[in-house]
């Protein structure tokens, strides 16, 4: 039939009701919306169209949605393009499925991609996004997140150049801000990152200071409580002044760059754990992952290697042999600490830190108390803090793999010590005492709470130093697996056990 004859038809059935017009070398006709099934039917069994090839909408944005189906005659061999119109703050229409039943697979797809719903279609769920999408991604009023920020800093969009040559406008979608872009996201990026390295220059110090006037007082010691007059207040710049005029030396016999570069591998994985470590809600984390408590873990794990490195570059039997107790000492007391963070997670269902914290309930201080003892106590023995700290026992081994180190090396080292204090607390808080989580103003108080807990245990830390002598080291083997080990396994069985009762 020829568009002619079609259009006669179209005129003759439903009259004034429809328009018609040529197109793409077949005709279109535009029908109301409450007469799109009768069209089709009528396409279907008068006009011979009983084959459906697609359906799909079209933006039209103040005017609505269009919805267009092609169907084709294998008879007559001519095609039609039929479609309706539907507002847009209400976007539903008569399913197809009854006439054409292949329709069914482009009403999913037009239902997902536009909102256009269908009614009475047997199946109307997405078809191709992923579970969770917000939004209907071809509708122009949808914000496609690579028009607003790029990827990553430097991405080039399509006709963009690496040679200056100008490229195209931007054009942002319709509802974004202007102030949207990149530079609000990088400069988020920069400000955590230099909030991160703030606190990890400013916490350790703040930790060590602590050391000594807590020692002094607990102690009675005076050297402390001198420099600088008040209370001792100038203790810490007295320490910093004193390492750096000290001579750096090298041995003859060492690895340079071994011995030279143990002190950052040393104190460096601690400040990528503090990325990690949240120290409130809604985002008050540096990054966020989804497995921060392995990646903490894994990376704790590294700085000990810097003290391993240190005893084996020296040149130093004695240090060699404080660096090899380092590493029984890593490998003793790694296990309950991993099995004892083990059981938080799988109370939490988590292995993301914020994610922990959210799921913690105070009733898990009784649950969850013996593996935050063990967690604790493995931490200070991995950390080489007194009363665990034969590997690095002046009395023993001189000062273990630290003996040929000196000046500012030496310095990076106990800093790093303090750093591990500071990192340890802080886990600790955020797996098993609830981290930001406090009595009362959880979200606007939430780092406080954070940093008076974790300041507590770094104050336990301390009193720990102070009131117990120097384990042996048979003595630090035995703690570790006769019952750290078996304890974190208890532990975990029972979180496995109430996990499932519950």
């Amino acid at each position: 039939m020829s568009a002619e004859e079609l259009t006669a038809a179209w005129r003759e059935r439903f009259g004034d009701e429809v328009s018609a017009e040529e197109t793409h070398g077949g005709l279109s006709v535009g029908v109301p919306a409450e007469l799109w099934i009768e069209a089709l039917a009528f396409a279907r069994d008068v006009l011979s169209c009983g084959f459906f090839d697609w359906l799909t909408g079209v933006d039209e944005l103040e005017n609505g949605f269009a919805v267009v189906a092609h169907v084709y005659s294998l008879e007559r061999r001519h095609h039609l393009l039929v479609r309706t119109r539907v507002p847009r703050d209400a976007p539903v229409l008569a399913t197809a499925t009854g006439v054409y039943r292949g329709a069914a697979w482009h009403e999913r797809e037009t239902f997902e991609m536009f909102g256009v719903v269908f009614e009475g279609h047997p199946h109307l769920v997405p078809l191709l996004l992923p579970d969770g999408f917000e939004g209907h991604p071809l509708r122009k009023d949808f914000v496609l997140a690579a028009r607003v920020a790029k990827p990553w800093p430097g991405a080039k969009e399509p006709g963009e150049s690496g040679h200056g040559a100008p490229s195209r406008r931007r054009v942002r979608p319709p509802g974004v801000p202007d102030d949207w872009g990149p530079m609000p996201e990088l400069l988020e990026i920069v400000l955590k990152l230099a909030l991160v390295a703030a606190a990890f220059a400013v916490l350790p110090l703040l930790v060590g200071q602590a050391e000594h006037k807590v020692m002094a007082h607990m102690q009675g010691r005076l050297g402390p409580m001198y420099a600088g007059g008040f209370h001792g207040w100038a203790q810490l710049v007295a320490d910093g002044v004193k390492f750096a005029q000290k001579e750096d030396v090298v041995p003859a016999a060492a690895d340079r760059w071994v011995f030279k570069l143990a002190p950052g591998v040393a104190i460096v994985p601690y400040l990528l754990v503090l990325l990690v470590v949240p120290v409130g809600p809604d985002g008050q984390v540096a990054l966020d992952l989804g497995v921060g408590l392995f990646f903490a873990l894994a990376v704790m794990g590294v700085g000990v290697i810097g003290a391993i490195m240190a005893g084996w570059a020296s040149a130093n039997k004695y240090s060699l042999l404080g660096g090899m107790r380092v590493a029984a000492q890593l490998m003793s007391y790694e296990l309950p600490m991993v099995f004892a963070a083990s059981s938080v997670a799988m109370a939490a269902g988590t292995l993301s830190l914020s994610g922990i914290v959210d799921e913690w309930r105070w009733w898990w201080l009784p649950w969850q108390a013996v593996g935050a003892v063990v967690f604790f106590v493995a931490g200070l023995a991995e950390l080489r803090r007194p009363p665990f700290d034969m590997p690095v026992a002046d009395s023993e081994i001189i000062f273990g793999p630290y003996t040929e180190y000196g000046g500012l090396r030496f310095a990076l080292f106990i800093l790093a010590e303090y750093a591990g204090i500071v990192v340890l607390c802080g886990l600790t808080t955020v797996l098993f005492l609830g981290g930001w989580k406090g009595p009362f103003l959880d979200t606007e108080l939430g780092w406080l709470w954070t940093l008076a807990k974790a300041s507590v245990l770094a104050f336990l830390v301390i009193w720990l130093r102070v009131s117990y002598p120097r384990m042996r080291e048979d003595q630090l083997q035995k703690l570790a697996w006769a019952y750290l080990v078996p304890l974190s396994l208890a532990q975990l069985a029972l979180t496995g056990v109430l996990k499932v009762a519950l």
